[in-house]
């Protein structure tokens, strides 16, 4: 007798712990993937004892809870992948029944909550899938197909989706700039002076002997002092300004995160290309 199993294993890599949730229903033969940027984790499709399944567990990291979607037609060794940088999740193909393979592919837009639907070049089960995140690029490569004549045979189609959207940093992180903007250095000059001054004052004060045998080299060190202290900050400052950041950035994307991150039709198509696998 097959057994099919709920059961969800979670590792925190920050405690270092594992606990374990249950999806809502149990099967085998699902797809998952993953959106880093929106903290969501997908497991779609499969099989259980009643038959092939459309339902998508939806795991939200940021709160911990789990909630529940459908695709728009049923199947079992669907692929999926996802484009992180323009917040969509694809779930293709998949098996329907006996020599029953789908070329829908479902697409969630994590920006909107939405789905829309596009189209494989040929129906298609067990094949794989995989992503360019910066290039905005999902690949769905082999698998099995009906030949049409009753028979499961194998597939060297590739479909290559290319997004519409342009990659850009996730919200949580800042964009890097690269240089100081003019009112930096206005307040920097500034700071010089008002460290200078403090210096003046304190030397003044304490080393009043030192100020009075040397004063060439108390104004000296009043003067030169806080200036090279806070060009010193600039400097570093600047130079953390200018590491790379840990997602790549389009040299077209908008500036502002306050932009969209994906600008792309409502039902986009999958055969942007479709090349084909050598012996």
């Amino acid at each position: 007798m097959i057994r099919f199993f709920s059961v969800v294993d979670i590792f925190n890599v920050t405690a270092g712990t594992w606990t374990t949730a249950a999806l809502s229903e149990t099967r085998e033969g699902l797809a998952a993937t993953s959106l880093p940027n929106a903290g969501l984790a997908f497991f779609a499709g499969g099989q259980n004892a009643l038959g092939v399944s459309n339902v998508v567990d939806i795991f939200d990291a940021t709160s911990g809870t789990w909630t529940t979607a459908a695709l728009s037609k049923a199947g079992l060794t669907l692929a999926a992948t996802s484009l992180p940088n323009a917040g969509l999740a694809i779930f293709a193909g998949g098996m329907r029944g006996y020599l029953s393979f789908s070329n829908v592919a479902d697409i969630f837009d994590a920006t909107t909550g939405t789905w829309t639907t596009a189209t494989l070049s040929e129906g298609r089960g067990y094949f794989d899938a995989t992503s360019l995140w910066s290039a905005g690029v999902a690949i769905f490569a082999g698998g099995c197909v009906n030949n049409g004549s009753f028979k499961i045979d194998v597939s060297k189609g590739v479909d290559i989706f290319n997004s519409t959207a342009l990659p850009t940093l996730p919200p949580t992180m800042p964009p890097a700039t690269n240089s100081a903007s003019p009112s930096l250095i206005i307040v920097i000059i500034v700071a010089c002076i008002v460290v200078a001054f403090l210096i003046h004052i304190c030397v003044f004060v304490k080393y009043k002997a030192i100020r009075d045998k040397q004063p060439k080299r108390w104004i000296l060190a009043s003067v030169v002092l806080g200036p090279f202290v806070w060009v010193a900050w600039w400097l570093a400052h600047r130079s953390t300004a200018q590491a790379p950041s840990a997602y790549p950035t389009h040299p077209e994307a908008a500036s502002s995160l306050s932009q969209p991150l994906v600008s792309k039709p409502s039902a986009p198509s999958l055969d942007d290309a479709h090349v084909s696998l050598q012996d």
